[in-house]
C-alpha cells in the first residue's frame, strides 16, 4: 500500500491508549528513512510543506517540526526561496545484496531477520528511549490503523521494525535493516496478501507487533527478544504454510546478557 493512501488523511488518528504518538516524530523517522536507504539522496530536493502535509495527513506545522529536527540532526537544509535540500549523505553506510531471485532467497531472508532482529528487540528495551520509543509507537499506531481498515501496511510494518533497529542504538544493525529494505518489502507483499486471505490474520499479526512494543516499552530484554523470534518465525511459516507442529529451532541467548529481574 502506498503511502498516501495508507496514511493520507489518517495519520492524524494515530494515537495509542491515553499518550498521543507524536506525528511529527512519524513524518521525521520517514523522511530519515528515504535519505539514509538513499531514495532521497545527497542534494536532493525534499517535497515542499504543503506536498508533505497533504501526503502524511498532516498539518503544515507537524511537518515544520519534523523539519526542523532533520535540520537539526544536520540531514538536510533550508535554501531561501527553494525549499529543504538533503545535504548528508548516508548511503554509502548502507550495506548492499544482490535482489530476491527465488524462494530460497525468502527464505535466507528470513533467516537474516530472525539472527539480526531478535538482537535488535534485545538492545532496545536494554536501551529503552523516550524518543525511539515514541517512533516505535508511531508505527505501531499506523498499524492499528490500517488492521482496524483490514488492510497490511508494508510501510508502517517497515517502520516498526527498522525504529526497533535505530532503538538498539547499533549503527551496524540498523544500517543492515535498510541494506535489506527492498528485500524486506518484497517478503512483506507477500505475507500481507497471505494475512488477507486468512482471520484472523491482520488482528493476530498486530496482536504481535504490539506484544513486542510493550516488551520493549517494558524494558524486558530477553521476552521482546524471543517475541520478535517467534513473530518472525511465524511469519515465515504462514507464508511457506509450515505446520504448527515444526520441530522448534535452537534458540541462542542474546549477546547482551540477561535482563535485570
Amino acid at each position: 500500500m502506498s503511502s498516501g493512501s495508507a496514511t493520507g488523511g489518517k495519520a492524524a488518528e494515530a494515537r495509542r491508549g491515553d499518550r498521543p504518538a507524536p506525528l511529527s516524530d512519524y513524518i521525521y523517522q520517514q523522511l530519515y528513512g528515504q535519505i539514509a536507504n538513499g531514495e532521497l539522496k545527497h542534494n536532493a530536493r525534499l517535497p515542499g510543506e504543503h506536498q508533505l502535509a497533504e501526503k502524511y495527513g498532516v498539518s503544515r506545522p507537524v511537518v515544520r517540526d519534523a523539519l526542523k529536527r532533520l535540520r537539526v540532526e544536520g540531514l538536510i537544509e533550508s535554501r531561501q526561496g527553494a525549499g529543504s535540500w538533503v545535504i548528508f549523505d548516508k548511503s554509502p553506510a548502507v550495506p548492499s545484496y544482490a535482489p530476491i531471485g527465488n524462494i530460497a532467497d525468502i527464505r535466507r531472508c528470513y533467516e537474516f531477520r530472525i539472527a539480526v532482529e531478535r538482537e535488535t528487540a534485545y538492545l532496545a528495551a536494554q536501551r529503552v528511549a523516550e524518543k525511539p520509543l515514541a517512533d516505535i509507537e508511531a508505527a505501531l499506531a499506523l498499524m492499528d490503523i490500517a488492521t482496524r481498515e483490514h488492510v497490511h501496511s508494508e510501510e508502517a510494518d517497515f517502520s516498526f521494525h527498522y525504529a526497533i533497529a535505530v532503538a538498539a542504538d547499533n549503527h551496524y544493525l540498523s544500517s543492515s535493516l535498510l541494506g535489506i529494505r527492498d528485500h524486506i518489502s518484497v517478503v512483506m507483499t507477500l505475507h500481507g496478501k497471505s494475512l488477507l486471505a486468512s482471520h484472523p490474520g491482520l488482528e493476530q499479526v498486530f496482536a504481535e507487533h504490539r506484544s513486542i512494543f510493550t516488551a520493549i516499552r517494558d524494558g524486558d530484554a530477553l521476552r521482546a527478544s524471543r517475541l520478535m523470534e517467534e513473530h518472525l518465525i511465524g511469519s515465515r511459516d504462514r507464508l511457506f504454510g509450515v505446520a504448527e507442529h515444526a520441530e522448534p529451532r535452537p534458540r541462542l541467548e542474546p549477546s547482551g546478557g540477561p535482563a535485570d529481574s
